[in-house]
């Protein structure tokens, strides 16, 4: 027999690598006649399996990092994204409205509030910062400085770059958690002239030209975001000796979400006399866009090419932009009942509480304006939930468990929970009571039996100024 007939290269298995490397060891003429039991040759035959199996699974990781479909690895997955013109959400901090009234000693004309002004509010014992996110002029109004602004969560910070063609660098800005949100570029011409420039994030390629102040945006490998300039061509290029000048803020992401007491941190063009007061919570905080997250947008995000047309557009565009959005979903207005044209209606679950305040709405429809079809209006609609309460009555063995009939209440709770969070809180899912009772089984094996009574609740709040009938 030839010695090659026993090269299976189908087998992968340990075991079997061993049994084909011991079966055409022996079919050579010179080595038929060896005793492959001995100790010498069966660690040597162990050690070429192990190299070959190992190398067959290291090969197999990497063939499975190639592709976004099967990609683990946080760094390979934006890679691939990287591909599809795909870049990752970061954290976003939460935005609040509050209104600031200044009370001066004096009668200015006017008290400038500048962007970055810092507020405090603490949210479960932990303190976080908010920031003005543009510079307001307040004027008198009957001898009252008052305005509303918004402001956003994270602390602001600076870092600078020199740009040397003999010593070039990347341009990473240096923090985890930055809110992209913020980011503002800024060329200084050199140390000596102080003549700034500001860049704009490219989104849309089809505008930049060899002339355009642009900056790239990407997540690098490190999952840092990393700022990439033209090179005059797409692009404007910059010079040796120029100084980019980046601007960021640090954010918690949601962790200060809902937050509705502020307070000035510092005085605000020299009037210490400051009352904050809350106008609209804080909202709109997320965290940065997991695995899972970039792997099911990145493929949509190319699809609808920054344009809103199909369902599937508006879906990806506002769970793509809004961090603190977990689902949509979308309709047409020839679908709607009644039906009203010219209207693509979009129902919003936020990821916090179940309902988005009126403002919220209003910045996701401004958002979309731009990248709808001209005709189309969207329109920002409020979920509405049916609720199943179910009524368990569980019997157990206590012999068979050290668990207490409180501590097994208390995880078959949990699970009626976590079953309600993993396959009822988005759209489009169904409640499936035969999957409901088995993970409840799978609380503890004492469990021997269960009866539910499940009863449907709607929820709404009734309007007690008029008279109103509610069926």
């Amino acid at each position: 027999m030839p010695a090659n007939n026993a090269l299976l290269l189908s087998d992968i298995d340990f075991d079997d690598i061993k049994s084909n490397l011991q079966t055409f060891l022996s079919n050579q003429s010179e080595l038929g006649d060896y005793d492959y039991e001995s100790s010498t040759l069966q660690t040597l035959i162990n050690l070429l399996a192990y190299n070959t199996y190992m190398n067959s699974y290291y090969l197999n990781m990497v063939g499975n990092e190639m592709f976004l479909d099967s990609a683990q690895i946080r760094s390979n997955v934006v890679s691939r994204a990287k591909m599809l013109n795909y870049t990752p959400r970061s954290a976003q901090g939460p935005t609040a409205t509050v209104q600031v009234v200044i009370t001066p000693d004096d009668s200015p004309d006017f008290i400038t509030l500048p962007k970055d002004t810092k507020f405090r509010t603490t949210v479960d014992g932990t303190q976080y910062v908010f920031v003005a996110t543009d510079t307001t002029t307040i004027n008198a109004d009957s001898g009252i400085y008052s305005t509303n602004i918004n402001i956003t969560e994270g602390r602001p910070f600076t870092f600078r770059y020199t740009v040397s063609s003999l010593n070039p660098v990347r341009y990473i800005i240096p923090a985890d958690n930055i809110d992209t949100r913020s980011i503002v570029v800024k060329i200084q011409n050199s140390l000596t002239d102080e003549t700034i420039t500001t860049f704009n994030n490219a989104e849309n390629l089809t505008t930049v030209t060899a002339t355009t102040d642009a900056y790239f945006l990407k997540e690098n490998e490190d999952g840092r975001y990393e700022i990439e300039f033209g090179d005059g061509v797409l692009g404007t290029a910059l010079n040796d000796g120029n100084i980019v000048i980046i601007d960021y803020r640090i954010c918690n992401g949601v962790a200060a979400q809902g937050a509705n007491t502020f307070a000035s941190v510092d005085s605000i063009d020299g009037y210490s006399s400051v009352s904050v007061n809350h106008v609209s919570r804080a909202q709109g905080g997320g965290d940065k866009e997991t695995i899972q997250s970039i792997k099911f947008n990145a493929p949509k995000n190319y699809e609808a090419q920054g344009r809103a047309v199909t369902k599937n557009d508006y879906e990806t565009i506002v769970k793509n932009q809004f961090a603190d959005i977990q689902t949509v979903s979308v309709w047409g207005g020839e679908d709607n009942s009644p039906p009203i044209y010219e209207r693509v209606y979009i129902s919003v679950k936020p990821f916090s509480g179940t309902l988005l305040a009126e403002d919220r709405k209003q910045t996701i429809a401004d958002y979309l304006v731009d990248r709808n079809v001209l005709t189309i209006e969207p329109q920002i609609v409020d979920p509405t939930y049916l609720y199943v309460k179910p009524e368990l009555t569980v019997k157990y063995n206590p012999d068979l468990t050290t668990l207490t009939a409180g501590q097994i209440a208390t995880a078959i709770s949990n699970a009626v929970v976590n079953y309600e969070t993993n396959r009822l809180g988005l759209f489009g899912q169904s409640f499936i009571g035969s999957q409901l009772i088995k993970d409840i089984y799978e609380v503890n094996s004492s469990i021997t039996s269960i009866q539910t009574e499940l009863y449907m609740e709607k929820q709404f709040k009734p309007n007690t100024s008029v008279n109103n009938i509610y069926n």
